[in-house]
């Protein structure tokens, strides 16, 4: 008896050891062990702090902490020292003590929530608001100086690169000097202004609103690049005929069409093969048959027997059987494919400068059973037997949006070479 009760109590600590050593807390702790043994000190310090706000007694990561967390701040401290004593114009230093002192700041802010919840945490950082404030003051000065510096040089990447350094003075100081006035007129030279002309066998009438929704979200593509679409084309034509007629005001459109005679390029795209069938025989079908089986109670029956004694014992005996059933599957797949090219053309002479080919699918799959004999025999897949794919609608949706992401992908690309 008494060595039952001690597997008894065994299996529970057993129990009771694998709860503790499983949970978000012990995935954030074992991120934080992997980072820090990789030498990422800030990644392993936010894991664990992590851990500590899911769990803020978690032994373990409180431990890491207290062997880790000073190492690393002192760490962070003296490179900030090291940083500041550098003689060197180039910005991305302060950029770095900036997110450095802020980073301290998010530790200390961290831990003084989980302190709340766990008194017995000691662990403290230094933080000075000033520090935080000249960084950020030195950075916005840093980057607006090489922001005068790049903007004296010929050619729209230097024009460009001036207007991040503005941007960036300004993110740091909202009203450091004039550079947001700068910015604006660095970002208006180092504009490159492209056409937009409609794909050609374009299979959903959608795919040029697409690729100027994805261009227009794309911040990278926003900033330095103004798009001129078919619709903007269309108006200036519209405004040319109108103003032949004598029924049109001088002046307008002339913003518009002095903006079309600087475009530099052609942005133009072609749907060269597409497929997608709603028909049921367009579907792929990998069908397959199995024999099931089970055991399943059917009765039962009393069996006697006779002991020394004389005297009978009966119980109850379970009677079994075994059941069958056909259990057919088909696994389906509907398949959708686009492809095509985007290229870029001198926008004056038609010559083609690059041009990439894009390759987009979807698919759309699912099983259907079909059953039969036993029911008991059945398994959990008897229960699929509908199933409802994708139209070729809903895949040409998706097929279009995700042909004009790749499209802006090689569109950045492409310009960001033209712009060196």
């Amino acid at each position: 008896m008494k060595k039952i009760w001690l597997s008894a109590i065994a299996a529970t600590a057993l129990v009771l050891m694998s709860c503790a050593s499983s949970g978000p807390h012990v995935d954030a702790f074992n991120r934080a062990q992997k980072a820090y043994n990789d030498g990422k000190d800030d990644k392993a310090i936010a894991e664990a702090l992590e851990a500590l706000k899911i769990k803020p007694d978690y032994k373990p990561a409180i431990e890491f902490l207290n062997k880790t967390f000073d190492d690393v701040i002192a760490a962070k401290n003296d490179t900030i020292a090291m940083f500041k004593k550098r003689d060197d114009p180039n910005p991305k230093r302060w950029d770095k003590i900036v997110f450095m002192e802020e980073q301290k700041a998010d530790y200390a802010k961290q831990l003084k929530l989980i302190a709340r919840r766990n008194d017995k945490i000691k662990l403290s950082v230094e933080v000075d608001p000033n520090d935080i404030k000249v960084a950020r003051d030195s950075a916005a000065a840093s980057h607006y100086a090489a922001g005068l510096e790049k903007m004296n040089e010929r050619g729209k990447a230097a024009q460009q690169e001036a207007a991040i350094h503005f941007r960036k003075a300004f993110t740091y100081h909202s009203d450091f000097e004039d550079s947001k006035q700068l910015y604006s007129d660095c970002k208006k030279r180092g504009t490159v202004r492209v056409a937009v002309d409609p794909f050609n066998n374009d299979y959903s009438g959608r795919m040029d609103a697409a690729l100027i929704a994805e261009l227009q979200k794309n911040k990278d593509a926003s900033e330095f690049l103004q798009f001129l679409t078919r619709a903007d084309l269309d108006r200036i034509l519209e405004e040319q005929t109108l103003a032949s007629s004598g029924d049109f005001k001088e002046g307008e459109g002339d913003e518009m069409m002095g903006q079309l005679r600087t475009a530099e390029f052609l942005i133009a795209g072609s749907i060269e093969k597409h497929v997608c069938s709603d028909d049921e025989n367009a579907v792929e079908r990998d069908r397959q048959e199995k024999e099931n089986s089970a055991r399943v109670k059917v009765g039962s029956h009393r069996e006697c027997e006779t002991l020394r004694s004389g005297k009978y014992k009966c119980h109850e005996v379970n009677d079994y059987d075994n059941v069958y059933a056909t259990i057919v599957t088909d696994s389906l797949t509907k398949k959708a494919s686009t492809s095509g090219f985007i290229q870029i053309l001198d926008f004056k002479t038609g010559e083609i400068k690059k041009k990439a080919d894009i390759r987009v699918g979807v698919m759309s799959s699912g099983i259907v059973a079909g059953c039969s004999g036993d029911s008991r025999a059945f398994k959990p897949v008897c229960k699929y037997t509908e199933i409802t794919l994708r139209s070729c609608s809903e895949m040409n949706d998706q097929m279009t949006v995700d042909f004009a992401r790749k499209s802006v992908a090689e569109i950045l690309k492409m310009t960001k070479e033209f712009t060196k």
